[in-house]
Parts: structure tokens; sequence; C-alpha cells
């Protein structure tokens, strides 16, 4: 949708059309932005050894992207395998509560701190890996 404004603005207000539509591409995505500037740089220069050079930096791009999807499935899936370990701690502590001996157990202060403790490092392991997972893919 948005590379077809870009090629309608092009036929309509020719190269000049390339300098605003960058702006837009560059805030919209990095790789848009390098493609929008190869595409001006194109129309301003032409040549055969530019036209090389775009269909270059055009399949760079296109590997870029395809990691980038690659990386945000693991990244995926890897998040799901942690929310399905967390439902696996969540039913093993409702087990446990439901068990009148194990819940008696809990009567103890020192038990509590130790539960407490437990579930201070769940959360801090799930925040560590979260935020993991959103840098390797951002």
């Amino acid at each position: 949708l948005w590379v077809e404004r870009l090629i309608k603005g092009y036929r309509a207000g020719g190269v000049a059309f390339f300098r605003a539509a960058q702006d837009e591409a560059n805030r919209l995505s990095p790789s848009l932005g390098v493609v929008v500037f190869q595409l001006r740089r194109l129309t301003e220069t032409g040549g055969g050894g530019y036209i090389k050079a775009f269909t270059t930096i055009a399949d760079e791009v296109s590997m870029e992207l395809e990691a980038r999807a690659i990386a945000l499935s693991k990244a995926n899936s890897a998040r799901d395998n942690v929310h399905f370990l967390l439902g696996l701690l969540a039913l093993t502590l409702f087990a446990y509560m439901t068990n009148g001996e194990l819940r008696n157990g809990l009567s103890s202060p020192l038990i509590q701190m130790l539960m407490l403790a437990a579930l201070g490092i769940v959360a801090f392991g799930y925040k560590l890996m979260t935020d993991m997972i959103d840098s390797a893919i951002a």
C-alpha cells in the first residue's frame, strides 16, 4: 500500500517526490529508507552500474528481513516455552495448595519466606528472559 503511494507520487511529482518520501520511509523502517534512497539515487543518476548496485542492496535487504523473520519466529517459540513452564509451575503450586498435608507445611514462617523468595526469583527470571528475547529481535 505504501509502495503504491510511492509509485503514484513519483509519477506525479518526479524525483522531488522522493525527497519527501525519504523522511516518511525512514520513520517507518530503516530498511525502507535505504530502498527509497536507492530509488532516488537511481532516478537522479541512472546507469547500468547503478542498477546492479541497487539489485545487490535489494538482495541484502531481503536477506536481512528474512533473518529477522526467522529470529522473530524463534523468539516467539522461546516465549511460548517460557509460558508453558510458568503454567506447569502454577499447576504444581495449585496441586500443592489443594493437598491438606502439604498445605500445613506453609504455616511455617520460614517456608513462607522461602516460597516468596522463589516467586521473586521466578518473576526476575521471567523479566530477564523476556528482555533478552526482545533485545535479540529488536
